[in-house]
């Protein structure tokens, strides 16, 4: 099911499409100790992302939707042309300081057709704020087969409640693959 927050942001016909597709859910999980240990002055501008290995994300999804590839960045699933995959972020460490907020997923093949749930945050803001809205995206099945994303993100770290920008980075190894 999808967050209330992102149903409030589509249009009925969106909705409509949801209900009758298939509903997959992608997690990308992010070291951000690797990150923040590796990058510490990293670019507070989203023009200038700093490129990260692929190794240091990984991708989830729900079991009964995995072909191959779970918890690695190359991952095959199983869906039909037209059903509906939700993309978000989050850190690899399951008690972390730190929040992961996704920017922009491009396809580089285009077998995706991924639009954010709602209009992107300025992502030039260095001023501290509580935890950042996740922003997670949401792709229809236009074709199967295999697929190059591009993922840009940005890396919050928290002190006494508050959060402030650490870093944009982006990765563009990314092997996906609808069966």
């Amino acid at each position: 099911m999808l967050p209330n927050a992102a149903l409030t942001n589509l249009t009925a016909m969106e909705t409509n499409a949801i209900a009758d597709a298939g509903l997959v859910t992608v997690s990308f999980i992010v070291d951000t100790e690797y990150i923040l240990r590796n990058f510490p002055d990293a670019s507070l501008n989203c023009k200038s992302a700093v490129r990260i290995d692929a190794g240091v994300l990984s991708m989830l999804c729900d079991m009964k939707s995995v072909v191959s590839g779970y918890n690695t960045q190359n991952m095959t699933i199983k869906a039909g042309v037209g059903d509906v995959i939700v993309f978000t972020a989050e850190p690899k460490q399951y008690i972390a300081n730190e929040c992961i907020q996704l920017y922009k997923i491009v396809p580089w093949i285009e077998r995706l057709n991924i639009q954010p749930y709602k209009s992107e945050a300025d992502q030039t803001s260095e001023e501290c704020c509580k935890k950042p809205e996740a922003n997670n995206f949401m792709a229809m099945v236009k074709r199967k087969g295999k697929e190059q994303l591009e993922l840009r993100f940005s890396v919050y770290t928290s002190s006494n409640g508050s959060y402030s920008l650490h870093g944009h980075f982006y990765c563009d190894l990314l092997g996906f693959e609808v069966v």
